[in-house]
């Protein structure tokens, strides 16, 4: 599987396409929320609240998480795991970037938890983008895509990523900018 890196102005041309595919339901509402999902969807959701010119437009983050990226950022362990990667050159952390992905598309599971992490009230929504950095299994974007739905009753949600690396995941977004790629941004451990 191929390795891309991506830039802010890439994630910047992201949040215009995703803009301009969505404009005539934009045109039509007056409240729009831009949901982040933390941590990787967090700056990509910003680029698209920042772009949407909209009086009406909040934004916040929702956290949801495999138990492996937990492991992977905390301790002294990642701490370990962070100086390593920023000594090692950019073919050697493609392979380990596959070789990640291939043991997590294997070992996935559907157990996530929505958290919080700024609390509002949905429904004083017309429009509501979902915004993550990726679908690999699916299960992440759907469990927010289900705890958004469950505390809204009348907004329309619209879930987009910057890419969606399986061919076949349970939950495609609505909005997927690249397809069957692995992507490296600026903000990832091994960015160079």
């Amino acid at each position: 599987m191929k390795v891309i890196d991506v830039s802010y102005s890439d994630i910047e041309l992201f949040a215009l396409k995703l803009i301009e595919k969505y404009s005539g339901s934009l045109k039509t509402v007056e409240n729009v929320l831009v949901v982040g999902v933390a941590s990787g969807g967090v700056p990509i959701a910003k680029a698209v609240f920042d772009k949407i010119n909209k009086i009406n437009v909040k934004y916040i983050a929702l956290k949801c998480q495999r138990p492996s990226t937990k492991r992977k950022d905390t301790g002294i362990i990642g701490k370990l795991i962070s100086s390593i990667l920023k000594v090692l050159p950019k073919l050697l952390l493609n392979k380990l970037r596959v070789l990640e992905h291939n043991i997590l598309s294997r070992n996935s599971s559907s157990g996530r938890e929505v958290f919080e992490l700024d609390h509002i009230d949905y429904n004083q929504f017309d429009f509501i983008f979902i915004i993550d950095d990726a679908v690999d299994s699916g299960y992440s974007l759907k469990s927010v895509r289900e705890f958004v739905c469950s505390q809204s009753e009348r907004p329309k949600v619209i879930t987009s990523v910057y890419v969606t690396t399986q061919l076949e995941p349970v939950y495609k977004a609505d909005f997927s900018f690249k397809q069957n790629v692995l992507v490296r941004f600026p903000w990832s451990k091994d960015a160079k």
